[in-house]
């Protein structure tokens, strides 16, 4: 989801845990998702009644199959879209089964997918990102590894387990 960036307060080369808040996004829509499952989660205990009702009238023939049909089309889309609209719920971490009208909440928190550094912060607050942009970098320092270019050539003296020297002469004149 898309959303204006509040509540940022991280600076490159910090070190966040796993989990830890990194900002908030906002967006109006996060409200209108939620209001709409709120009122389709309502509606599917009258559907589900109404269903039970014309089930029990079709069984014992007074109500027409027309009628019965009809009520379980209703039901079981509602409960279709009810199940739909929690899944993105939890897409943006809301919990659907404590969501109450007055916990309706605009703002959703952006959490650390990993534990590491900040290496890029290409957003402000109050920009608003798309949902394809990269609004923070994060690098982790639990599988660190190097990739190498050989020539060709070379390629026919590189055996398993071989000691490599590397230089990198932007950091430091150690090996």
């Amino acid at each position: 989801y898309g959303g204006y960036v509040s509540g940022m307060e991280l600076l490159e080369g910090q070190s966040v845990k796993k989990g830890a808040g990194l900002f908030y996004l906002e967006n109006p829509e996060f409200i209108l998702l939620q209001q709409n499952y709120l009122e389709t989660k309502s509606q599917l205990n009258y559907l589900k009644a109404e269903y039970d009702r014309q089930k029990t009238l079709f069984g014992e023939q007074i109500a027409s199959q027309k009628n019965y049909l009809k009520a379980e089309a209703d039901y079981q889309s509602t409960r279709a879209k009810a199940e739909s609209l929690k899944r993105q719920l939890g897409l943006l971490r809301i919990n659907a089964e404590e969501l109450q009208p007055e916990s309706i909440r605009s703002k959703v928190p952006i959490y650390s997918p990993i534990a590491g550094f900040v290496t890029a912060i290409n957003v402000v607050p109050g920009a608003y990102i798309q949902p394809r942009d990269v609004a923070v970098s994060l690098i982790s320092k639990e599988h660190l590894h190097m990739e190498l270019v050989v020539f060709e050539k070379d390629v026919s003296r590189i055996k398993k387990g071989q000691v490599v020297e590397v230089h990198i002469p932007e950091i430091s004149s150690e090996t």
